[in-house]
């Protein structure tokens, strides 16, 4: 072995390269095709940007609850979290996903009670309707 790969490493954006010797010129296309939408992400020109855009997002997560802080980071709307009463280890029915929410340093992260996404749902209601 000479220690080289037979495959150049890929790149984002870019289709891994493969031996033209072992795809047809039809099996090309669909896996460049393929690798393009992979990578990018669909746009529908038919939905206005307004529709698009959420105004408010909701998060269920178990086991810590970490999950609706990271996402509260990364958008712009109101993050409502619910925790659920699924988890390993010490979950303690929730509890411990509950107070790792409550205990969320992320703006704009709202709290409702273990296992109620009906609660969540009728807030962010309320909030697509302002």
């Amino acid at each position: 072995m000479t220690g080289h790969s037979t495959r150049p490493p890929t790149t984002l954006g870019r289709a891994p390269s493969i031996p033209a010797t072992t795809m047809t010129a039809a099996a090309r296309r669909s896996w460049s095709d393929a690798a393009s939408t992979r990578c990018s992400p669909a746009t529908p020109t038919s939905v206005s940007r307004s529709t698009r855009t959420p105004k408010a997002v909701a998060v269920v997560a178990g086991m810590e609850g970490a999950l609706p802080s990271v996402v509260g980071g990364l958008v712009r709307a109101p993050v409502i979290a619910v925790p659920t009463s699924v988890g390993y280890g010490a979950s303690f029915g929730g509890v411990a996903a509950l107070l790792g929410m409550l205990n969320s340093c992320a703006p704009g992260v709202a709290v409702v009670n273990i296992d109620n996404g009906f609660g969540a749902a009728c807030i962010a209601s309320q909030i697509n309707h302002l």
